[in-house]
């Protein structure tokens, strides 16, 4: 009896994730010229702003972000100095 409950426990667990019924679905979500709108709470305010840009440029504006991140991480990092011109310290 103690088999039968633990593997009706464990079969939900055990089911494959669901496929998307259509393969080209995958490709429609990824389309580089789709607009996406974003909403952002503001403080001070009740009222959100929505920004519209296409999935390329949210794209452009996140790697950006990373990069910038990436600098400000690098830079407040200290250094090692060394003499050898080789060598990228």
């Amino acid at each position: 009896m103690k088999h039968l409950i633990l593997a009706l426990l464990l079969l939900p667990i055990s089911t494959p994730p669901a496929m998307a019924k259509n393969p080209d679905q995958a490709a429609v979500k990824e389309d580089p010229d789709e607009l996406v709108c974003k909403t952002k709470s503001k403080v001070g305010t009740r009222f959100p702003s929505k920004t519209c840009r296409t999935r390329m440029e949210w794209d452009k504006i996140a790697e950006e972000n990373r990069r910038a991140a990436a600098e400000m991480v690098a830079g407040a990092l200290p250094r090692r100095w060394c003499d050898d011109p080789v060598e990228n310290c």
